[in-house]
């Protein structure tokens, strides 16, 4: 049986919010199930679309957009990037081009490796890679203070 890639990311999206609610919830809702994120109060959907590797094996721009496009119309309305992902931001210009038209619907986060302010990507340089978006986003995730932080906490320091 042959299976698209728009087809596999709707069913699997379908069959991991049906299997995490109880009693059919999603089945009569059609709503994605959402949590708290963190400590900062937001809500957002159990499942997450990721820029990274998976969203760039599409190697046509447009049949990437349109599957993003189609992840938010189901209701994965967390988006996950980074400018890592991809050559010259490639996943970050793609979600910006989305967010143009999309902005509104969805809970927006990327990353940079920096661990201080001098190190990581300026505003002003992700606003282009992000076409105008950038401003946009909710959180940044810096990974390798997260990754101190988590060795910090692990040594007792």
């Amino acid at each position: 049986m042959k299976i698209s890639r728009r087809q596999f990311v709707e069913a699997s999206a379908m069959s991991c919010a049906t299997a995490l609610l109880p009693g059919g919830a999603f089945a009569e809702t059609k709503k994605m199930p959402m949590r708290t994120f963190g400590k900062t109060g937001e809500k957002v959907p159990i499942l997450a679309f990721g820029g990274g590797s998976r969203y760039l094996m599409y190697q046509n721009a447009d049949e990437a957009i349109a599957v993003l496009n189609q992840a938010i119309d189901l209701g994965i309305t967390y988006i996950d990037t980074a400018h890592e992902y991809g050559e010259h931001g490639e996943s970050e210009m793609r979600i910006g081009e989305v967010m143009k038209t999309r902005r509104k619907e969805v809970f927006l986060a990327t990353k940079f490796s920096g661990r201080k302010a001098d190190e990581a990507t300026s505003p002003a340089e992700r606003a282009d890679l992000l076409k105008q978006a950038d401003d946009l986003v909710d959180k940044v995730k810096q990974i390798k203070e997260q990754k101190a932080a988590a060795a910090n906490s692990a040594s007792g320091g």
